[in-house]
């Protein structure tokens, strides 16, 4: 068995699927609820991680990055501009659609390792609302 411990964190933004065949190719919004589970590097020991450390050091990023902006694809960028250009938000691209399951990966994959190389994020589970989710994990 592995130890690890899971911090929930949350953020609202809104977000457009440009490819999507329904309501979601509009702009929307969410009140988004994630959960990072991390497991420790090496041999298991008393504690996995500071959870007051991750909830600071991840809270901070997203607090900076996605709360209260748009998140877009970069085929998107006309949109973004002019919403940057109305608002004074800057909007946070990515290189595929800003799904939950996207949104879940590129937290695992790229910006916890970055932020807390000490530990492995092992998974993500990002809440569209309280009864759907999606998740990546390694």
């Amino acid at each position: 068995m592995m130890q690890s411990c899971t911090v929930t964190l949350s953020f609202s933004a809104a977000k457009r699927l440009p490819d999507f065949d329904g309501n979601c190719k509009h702009v929307h919004g969410y009140g988004h609820k994630i959960e990072v589970t991390f497991a420790p590097k090496g041999s298991d020991g008393d504690l996995v991680v500071d959870f007051y450390k991750v909830k600071n050091v991840l809270g901070q990023w997203i607090d900076g990055h996605w709360d209260h902006t748009i998140l877009l694809h970069e085929k998107d960028k006309s949109l973004g501009n002019l919403i940057a250009q109305h608002t004074g938000q800057t909007p946070f691209y990515f290189d595929t659609s800003p799904t939950a399951e996207n949104l879940a990966k590129f937290l695992c994959t790229q910006i916890c390792p970055e932020l807390l190389p000490q530990v492995i994020c092992i998974k993500v589970r990002v809440y569209d609302n309280p009864e759907v989710w999606a998740e990546f994990s390694v």
